[in-house]
């Protein structure tokens, strides 16, 4: 199970007026993501030990059309391709409009989990339309019988 705690670091008024005064007063013509920034928290991570995936996101309204709902979804692609089947009691960040948030996914993978290469995949949705998408490759490996995981690169 995952869950996710958001802080908002500006609102849907602040980002817009950072967004006006650095492009001549203007906003987009349609709602814009300016920052999009995940990250795992730790380069070493055991199996059923918590972790955390951390974002940054900031949306800012477009001029025909507001941010109504910005959604970041994350998934865990295990080494053979397949998504580990996510828990139903995990939450994804949801916010109503505009602005700046500061993410933290809370997370563990479970106990028992076999050696490889696995992707935590995060995704990032404006209005309903999915905008961005990031893979952060994360490698497990035995050390000492006991699975690690080790952030490899971020693509």
């Amino acid at each position: 199970m995952y869950e996710v705690h958001t802080k908002q670091q500006r609102t849907a008024q602040q980002s817009n007026n950072i967004y006006r005064n650095a492009n001549g007063g203007r906003l987009p013509q349609r709602p814009t993501v300016v920052t999009y920034q995940p990250k795992l928290n730790a380069p070493y991570v055991r199996p059923g030990q918590p972790f955390a995936l951390n974002s940054v996101v900031e949306v800012v309204d477009g001029q025909q059309q507001r941010v109504n709902n910005v959604r970041e979804e994350l998934q865990i692609i295990m080494p053979n391709g397949e998504p580990l089947q996510r828990p139903p009691a995990s939450k994804d960040f949801v916010a109503t409009g505009a602005g700046r948030y500061e993410n933290q996914f809370k997370l563990s993978l479970p106990s028992g989990i076999s050696q490889g290469s696995y992707k935590m995949r995060t995704a990032l949705y404006v209005n309903n339309e999915k905008v961005a998408e990031r893979d952060l490759q994360t490698q497990v490996v035995i050390i000492d019988n006991v699975p690690q995981i080790i952030q490899v690169a971020a693509l």
